[in-house]
């Protein structure tokens, strides 16, 4: 995991949210996140939003700890005032990166954008398996999106 960077999702981040033990290690394509100050942020369509309110705050909690944990240096944003951040910006995904950066005085924003988040097998309500089907990127302050 000391090589996380931004592109081990699938592993880290059902494991983080879920608590399970399953992971799947991917190489790090990205290694641009030591020593720097980090905001995740996490966007969810409506129909995830519902059944789960509370999967932003859950994600970005998760993301950010895994960074925190494993990536020499990473200060990250507390997870609540990202959150708020977005809550009281409900705009936030149509301002570009580089003001959303600046706004949230950041050096990288790893973006982890959820196309598909459930607790659950379907069918299956007593046991927690669920699946987490997200895209995650970086981008850098003055740069481009990794």
């Amino acid at each position: 995991m000391a090589s996380l960077a931004a592109c081990q999702p699938a592993g880290w981040l059902a494991g983080s949210v879920a608590g399970g033990k399953r992971t799947v290690d991917v190489p790090a394509e990205y290694r641009g996140l030591d020593q720097q100050k980090i905001a995740v942020l996490v966007a969810a369509p409506n129909t995830v939003l519902f059944e789960f309110p509370d999967v932003s705050l859950n994600v970005c909690r998760a993301a950010s700890g895994r960074i925190a944990a494993d990536v020499p240096g990473a200060a990250l944003s507390d997870p609540r005032q990202v959150v708020a951040f977005q809550r009281n910006n409900p705009q936030w995904l149509g301002v570009p990166t580089s003001q959303l950066i600046e706004r949230l005085n950041v050096q990288r924003l790893v973006m982890i954008d959820l196309a598909e988040y459930s607790t659950h097998e379907s069918g299956n309500a007593h046991q927690f398996r669920g699946i987490v089907v997200a895209q995650i990127s970086v981008t850098e302050a003055g740069g481009e999106v990794a």
